[in-house]
C-alpha cells in the first residue's frame, strides 16, 4: 500500500465514522497521531508565537456587554449546564442503555470507553499547564488547554451520535451532533474559553472518538469476539 492510499484510508475511515462506519484501528490510530501533533504544534505555538487572533477577541469582549439578550445568555447556560457533572454522568449512563439496546456490549462499551476520554483530556490539561494567556487573565492555577467541556461533548455526544446514525435514526444523530458541534463555540461566546482551547479539544475529542470506535465497533473488535 502507499503512502498516499494510506492517508487516503486513514481519512476515509475517520470521515465514514460520521456515517456510522467504524473505522479500522490502523486508521484510527493514524488520525489519532496526527490529531496529537497539531495539539501540541498549536500548545508550542501559543507559548512561542503567541495566542491566535480569536483569543485576544475574548479578551477585548470580557466584560461580554452583548451577551444581555437573554436568547444568548440562556444558550450559553444551557451548554454550561448539560456538560455540569450530575448531568454528563446521567447523560452516560443513559446513553449506555441505549447503547446496549442498539448494539450490546459492544455498543455499550464504545459509549463507556468514548466518554473515558474526559478522563484523557484531564490529564493533558495537566500536563500542558495553563497557557500563557489564561495565566495573564487568571493566574497559573487555571487549566484551559484543551476545553473539557468541548471534549465532553464531542466524546459523548459524538458517540451517540454514531450510534444512533448505526441505528437508522439520523433524526436523533442530527441534534446529537449538533450539540457536540456547538458546543466550542457556546464556550468562547460564554468567554470561558479560548478559541484555542476549543480547536485542540475538538482534535482531542474526535481522536479519542476515532479509537474507542475502531476497539470496540471497528473490524478487529468483530474478530475478538
Amino acid at each position: 500500500m502507499t503512502a498516499t492510499s494510506r492517508r487516503n484510508g486513514t481519512a476515509g475511515s475517520v470521515t465514514g465514522l460520521l456515517a456510522g462506519r467504524a473505522p479500522s484501528l490502523a486508521a484510527a490510530l493514524g488520525f489519532a497521531a496526527l490529531c496529537a501533533v497539531l495539539v501540541i504544534a498549536l500548545r508550542c505555538s501559543l507559548e512561542w508565537v503567541g495566542p491566535l487572533p480569536g483569543d485576544r477577541w475574548v479578551l477585548t469582549h470580557e466584560d461580554f456587554p452583548w451577551l444581555q439578550p437573554l436568547p444568548v445568555l440562556d444558550t450559553t447556560i444551557f451548554f454550561s449546564v448539560i456538560a455540569s457533572p450530575v448531568i454528563a454522568i446521567a447523560t452516560v449512563l443513559l446513553g449506555v442503555l441505549y447503547a446496549f439496546r442498539a448494539e450490546g456490549a459492544r455498543g455499550a462499551g464504545f459509549v463507556v470507553l468514548s466518554a473515558a476520554g474526559v478522563l484523557v483530556n484531564a490529564a493533558l490539561k495537566v500536563l500542558s499547564g495553563p497557557t500563557p494567556l489564561m495565566v495573564e487573565m487568571h493566574g497559573a492555577d487555571a487549566l484551559n488547554y484543551p476545553s473539557g467541556h468541548t471534549v465532553y461533548a464531542v466524546v459523548t455526544f459524538g458517540a451517540l451520535a454514531v450510534l444512533a446514525r448505526r441505528d437508522g435514526r439520523t433524526d436523533i444523530a442530527l441534534p446529537l451532533a449538533g450539540l457536540a458541534a456547538l458546543m466550542g463555540p457556546a464556550r468562547v461566546i460564554a468567554i470561558a474559553h479560548f478559541v484555542s482551547d476549543v480547536v485542540a479539544a475538538y482534535l482531542v475529542g474526535f481522536a479519542w472518538l476515532a479509537i474507542a470506535a475502531a476497539l470496540t465497533l471497528g473490524p478487529s473488535s468483530a474478530k475478538r469476539r
